[in-house]
């Protein structure tokens, strides 16, 4: 007869077991909590529990707290399987050092023991460390080892995972139907309900995963609706936010942005324990924001997901390139496209759209050429309407950028009903914008308002305010200007420091005169050097100089001239000056951009009377100027320092 302990243990698992099966995690939980004190298997049950119901970093206290419990018990397997879990658990957190240390010790627990279940998932454990590093021969072997060892002790989930990762890795390197055909078969077994929920959900996602990268959007929006349906069914919190992520780029492809937004919010929320995911998220909402022509906001969010550790790419270069960082987009592009992990192999038909736009940009016609070959070979080879509408997006580009107007028209237009195919109608708004700067080029400018019109139409809907705007611009253009909208020019910011003491101390008719006087000799100024007054506000002046010598030049001379007052008149107000020499984007006879606030939060760091350059305005314009020893500044708004020095003037 058993004891009253013995009968509570087991009616407690029993409990316990029932309430996993019944997907109750929070239930679940709780009779397990309840246990005095737990063995390692409990222990390992409540870590697993608290995977699917419980945020944070819960999980990896149980699991380390059961890997003790399993060495006490004599245990090895048990040890060798918790310490894969919480390698795959720290490495999901960035924690790579923290990853590995775990997978060496499973790997020496392991060493000396009779094959088993565990030996499978170490071997899987190897293969995705290959997977990480991008070492696509030592993926593929580490796999197959791992699903003939899991096949031979029958662990379903290794094997399939196993597939899983044979797939990526036959994908990345250009052998599409091998690789998909091996992905299909672990969603197979994924469907047929023989797999454990981790295996289940991974497969799931890395599916969705492998579909965006292929540019095969509609099967991609297909699995996510099957693999939200399975979490639902399933009542696990883990695995929805990687889900609800794919579905924010669903729906953004689809035009919904502000529906996409709502998951890309709340997948950051849901995998906020888990950095590489949550990074995931974060591009996806600068990518949305993007769209939206919210550029600083995405600008946020794209930094955000790099600090998460992911590069949030092309859209955080076609970011910088739409606020005149030519330079910066196309490092950035090249980075993207450097070899890396698997992943990003595979995601190249993603990234090289945008590297033939930035590199036109650029002016690097033979660049653009290199990547637009790879990007219709991936097509070609690929199939898919997104590949194919990219490439043909591409074509013409490259086309209107040579001056070939009727093949630009042509290959445009393709572009646009591909995307339309593809159901993507703000990329197919943006081709139509191109047929319609095609067809100026012509001095076709009915055919081009037609065009012009329809993509209007299109990004007012869609909430895409910048789009719509430069669009706006180009239809009230008589002659339909096509020149790029990027501009390189020297900027410059002038204010006058501690005006409201003067206003005070003057009176209102006195400080009407000075002002009139002050604004009077600072055009003159301007002008002088080929200055153009972009902004004026009360004592402050927005200028832009074509030539970064000239607004040097004029920067000393305002300096000097107002100081000249001083000394025969007695008084003269004092100024602050800041200048920045890089790319913008000219908006009619206005200039946006970061550079712009770079340069006004540059004069903003100056004291009364000063000269701030930044190295590119000295560079550009300053050779044998005395200046200051260089120093590094964080200006609002930027990620990094800008260097900057101080000229000196008298």
């Amino acid at each position: 007869m058993e004891s009253g302990s013995e009968s509570d243990a087991v009616a407690t698992n029993r409990r316990a077991t029932d309430a996993v099966e019944r997907r109750d995690w929070a239930a679940a939980y709780e009779v397990l909590r309840a246990i005095d004190v737990p063995n390692a298997a409990e222990l390992e049950l409540m870590a697993d529990v608290a995977r699917w119901s419980r945020p944070g970093g819960e999980q990896v206290d149980l699991l380390e707290r059961a890997h003790e419990a399993f060495l006490r018990a004599g245990d090895p397997y048990g040890a060798a399987r918790v310490s894969l879990q919480l390698c795959r658990e720290h490495f999901e957190r960035g924690d790579i050092s923290v990853a590995a240390g775990c997978l060496g010790r499973a790997t020496s627990l392991l060493a000396d023991l009779p094959e088993s279940a565990e030996h499978a998932f170490l071997a899987w454990n190897l293969a995705r460390a290959a997977f990480n590093v991008g070492d696509v021969d030592a993926l593929i072997e580490k796999a197959k080892e791992a699903a003939e060892i899991a096949h031979r002790v029958g662990n379903r989930d290794v094997e399939a995972l196993a597939r899983l990762d044979t797939g990526h890795a036959l994908v990345a390197s250009g052998r599409f139907d091998e690789g998909m055909a091996l992905i299909d078969e672990a969603n197979a077994a994924a469907a047929s309900g023989t797999l454990g929920l981790e295996a289940a959900g991974t497969i799931y996602c890395s599916t969705i995963w492998s579909c965006r990268n292929l540019g095969d959007w509609r099967r991609a929006a297909a699995w996510t609706d099957v693999s939200l349906r399975w979490c639902e069914r399933q009542h696990v919190s883990g695995f929805p936010g990687q889900c609800r992520f794919h579905r924010a780029e669903v729906l953004r492809m689809r035009g919904a942005l502000d529906d996409a937004e709502v998951d890309a919010r709340r997948a950051i929320e849901e995998l906020i324990d888990r950095p590489l995911y949550a990074g995931w998220g974060y591009m996806e909402l600068g990518e949305i924001r993007r769209r939206r022509g919210d550029l600083e906001a995405a600008d946020e969010a794209f930094r955000a997901a790099i600090d998460l550790g992911t590069d949030p790419q092309p859209g955080y270069a076609l970011l910088r390139l739409a606020i005149g960082d030519v330079a910066g987009a196309r490092s950035m592009i090249e980075r993207a496209l450097a070899p890396a992990n698997i992943i990003a192999r595979e995601e190249r038909v993603l990234v090289l759209p945008a590297a033939v736009t930035i590199a036109l940009a650029a002016s690097e016609i033979d660049t653009a050429k290199v990547h637009l070959a790879e990007l219709e070979d991936l097509a070609n080879r690929l199939g898919t309407p997104h590949a194919q509408a990219a490439a043909l997006g591409a074509s013409g580009q490259l086309a209107l950028a040579e001056g070939r107007t009727s093949d630009a028209v042509e290959q445009l237009r393709g572009a646009w009903e591909a995307w339309c195919l593809a159901e993507a109608p703000y990329e197919a708004a943006t081709m139509r914008v191109l047929v319609g700067r095609a067809h100026l080029t012509a001095a076709d400018e009915a055919a081009a308002r037609i065009e012009l019109s329809a993509a209007l139409s299109t990004f007012e809907r869609l909430g895409a305010h910048r789009d719509a705007e430069e669009v706006r611009g180009l239809l009230l253009s008589p002659t339909g200007d096509s020149r790029p909208a990027s501009v390189h020019a020297t900027f410059a910011f002038v204010d006058m420091v501690s005006s409201t003491p003067l206003v005070e101390i003057l009176g209102d008719g006195a400080w009407a005169d000075l002002l009139a006087w002050y604004e009077r000799t600072l055009i003159a100024e301007f002008e002088g050097y080929g200055g153009k007054v972009v902004q004026q506000g009360g004592d402050g002046f927005f200028v832009i100089f074509n030539d970064a010598e000239a607004g040097l030049d004029c920067a000393v001379a305002i300096q000097q001239t107002l100081a000249a007052h001083r000394h025969d008149h007695g008084f003269a107000p004092r100024v602050r000056i800041g200048l920045h020499t890089a790319d913008a984007l000219r908006r009619g006879d206005d200039y946006a951009g970061l550079s712009v606030h770079a340069a006004a939060r540059i004069a903003a760091g100056a004291d009364a009377e000063q000269i701030v350059a930044s190295r590119q305005t000295i560079m550009a314009g300053g050779k044998g100027r005395e200046v200051s020893e260089p120093r590094k500044v964080m200006l609002k708004g930027l990620s990094g320092p800008v260097e900057v020095v101080t000229v000196a003037w008298r």
